[in-house]
């Protein structure tokens, strides 16, 4: 590792954050470094103090997994116009000035798991109980929800509400939002974030947002 950061201009900190500190204890940085910080929940100032000098930069980001097969978004905090080119390449930048803004977008990460839930519940309908293949049902529902999002990424906050509301009156997707929301099936999805959001600013203040 050392001899990479040796060899580096730009440094990407990409460890287990329990082992950030060990790790960049370890590691002779230099004043012209820019790093960029894709531990979780950690602060710059934290990072500062584990590093053996005062770098050039600290840039926080939060790829996903995702980013392996599709290009979706990369939270950067704050704005640098250089890293942005740089990551720009592989995902969707969505760049905060305020440290506890990427944390609330973080927050949503801890939705991948129940997305990837609910695609599975429903391919297992088709396929268990209406004996569909289960190569058609899984290619069908994956690309519908991939192509519902694309659909979304392409309109507002307002436009967003208005497809979740009172779109297609009477179809089968007015049905479906008024089982669910008769089974109170949206408000878990509200109340988990609270909890989540704990986790990912538990280290980040929140006095700067105020400020902006």
């Amino acid at each position: 590792m050392q001899e990479c950061l040796d060899r580096s201009d730009w440094v990407v900190v990409a460890v287990l954050p329990r082992a950030g500190e060990e790790v960049i204890r370890s590691l002779r940085f230099r004043e012209n470094h820019k790093v960029i910080n894709v531990m979780f929940g950690e602060s710059e100032n934290d990072i500062r103090s584990w590093m053996n000098c005062s770098v050039e930069k600290i840039i926080h980001m939060t790829p996903g997994t995702f980013l392996a097969t599709y290009s979706g978004p990369i939270i950067q905090c704050p704005p640098d116009n250089e890293a942005e080119e740089i990551f720009s390449h592989i995902g969707k930048m969505i760049v905060v000035n305020d440290r506890y803004h990427a944390a609330v977008l973080e927050t949503y990460a801890g939705l991948f798991a129940p997305i990837f839930a609910v695609m599975d519940r429903v391919i297992d309908w088709a396929v268990q109980e209406e004996c569909v293949p289960e190569k058609a049902v899984t290619e069908y529902v994956t690309n519908m929800f991939a192509a519902v999002c694309q659909e979304a990424c392409a309109k507002n906050h307002r436009e967003v509400h208005y497809m979740a509301t009172v779109s297609t009156p009477g179809g089968i997707n007015m049905q479906a939002l008024a089982l669910l929301q008769d089974n109170n099936a949206f408000s878990p999805w509200h109340e988990v974030l609270p909890p989540l959001l704990a986790r990912t600013a538990a280290k980040i203040s929140k006095e700067k947002t105020n400020r902006q």
